[in-house]
């Protein structure tokens, strides 16, 4: 019963088909949107059309008929998929129209065209995604609140073109997120315990370095990227595959930029207690799993003795000069590698759950 609880705390499982099937999906849309022929294939696949509708007015001047009103009406397809059955209705309800002009990306029909009412319809059999019409009024005594303009289809009636599209509020929604962590994150760099963190690792030149390179842009950008491959493999790749490439993905990145110089006695101090703690938390695991503490207990004593035995050895190569620099990033990228290894086996290679209780 013990074991069971504890396996299911330390062997968290993931089902990842349903993760699977929805990644696959958005990288095959985001594919094909990044194709020539992008849109005609998302087109045939997503039959989504978003019809848009804009409104302007403005005056030009005119020597022989003096100052003219020109309307400019749009409608455009924003959508995944053609429209059909499109009727693109508009209403001068003031003004005097003097003459008109149409520019259609599709073959349209005029049905109704009356200069005196301010009446103009159009009919499209089909308006494809990314299509759109234009029609300009010239006139006098044009109001933009007076001059409505719509567009119905089967599949639905049109928006003003200012309200934002699924795109748009996507990108609201994310903006507004980022905004809300930059707004926390400037909350926090306020703090006090933050500012004393500051000021004490400033006196710290291991320390300021490493801070350094955390906040560098080539970090972020490297971590952001090896984070997205991290996700990938955890949702695509068996589970034996991601415990290698995930520790090998994190070492690397800390290997690539943590190549600042610490003296030698320090690194070699640094490497002795991961080793120790690594073997501690390997013997801890085994013994959960085996429940043989002797046997584990004697495997922990000879790895002591030969990690204080490679240590005292790196110690004696470095007597006569125990600050001789030495890159960090030979001690921190193993470190790394192996510390993501630990995690993954605890977090779901190791199962302990098989023992009996």
């Amino acid at each position: 019963m013990i074991s069971n609880i504890v396996g299911r705390l330390l062997s968290p499982k993931l089902e990842r088909g349903f993760l699977r099937f929805i990644v696959a999906i958005l990288l095959l849309v985001f594919l094909a949107s990044q194709l020539p022929l992008g849109e005609k294939i998302l087109g045939r696949i997503l039959n989504f059309p978003d019809l848009r509708h804009q409104v302007s007015v403005k005056i030009s001047q005119d020597a022989n008929r003096g100052d003219l009103d020109v309307a400019s009406l749009r409608v455009v397809n924003l959508g995944f998929g053609a429209a059909e059955n499109v009727l693109v209705h508009v209403n001068s309800q003031q003004g005097r129209i003097i003459s008109y002009q149409v520019d259609s990306q599709e073959l349209y029909q005029l049905k109704r065209a009356d200069l005196g009412r301010g009446v103009f319809d159009f009919w499209l059999d089909r308006f494809a995604s990314g299509a759109s019409i234009r029609i300009e009024l010239v006139g006098t005594g044009f109001l933009t609140d007076t001059i409505s303009l719509s567009a119905a289809s089967d599949q639905g009636a049109s928006l003003p073109l200012d309200l934002p599209s699924f795109s748009g509020q996507v990108d609201l929604y994310t903006s507004e997120v980022s905004g809300l962590f930059r707004q926390a994150m400037g909350v926090i760099k306020e703090t006090q315990s933050i500012r004393e963190a500051k000021a004490w690792s400033s006196t710290k030149p291991v320390v300021l370095q490493i801070l350094q390179i955390l906040s560098s842009n080539e970090f972020k950008t490297v971590s952001l990227a090896a984070l997205v491959l991290i996700i990938l493999i955890v949702i695509f790749l068996p589970d034996g595959c991601l415990t290698y490439s995930i520790s090998f993905i994190t070492g690397f990145v800390v290997w690539l930029f943590f190549s600042f110089q610490i003296p030698a006695l320090s690194a070699i101090t640094l490497a002795i207690a991961f080793l120790i703690a690594l073997s501690i938390l390997f013997g801890v695991m085994i013994t959960i799993a085996t429940g043989a503490l002797e046997g584990c207990l004697k495997v922990f004593g000879i790895a002591l003795v030969l990690i204080l035995a490679m240590g005292g050895v790196a110690v004696w190569w470095f007597w006569w000069d125990l600050d001789y620099p030495v890159s960090a990033k030979w001690i921190l990228g193993p470190a790394t590698s192996l510390l993501t290894f630990v995690i993954i086996v605890l977090s779901g290679g190791f199962q302990p759950e098989s023992i009996e209780s």
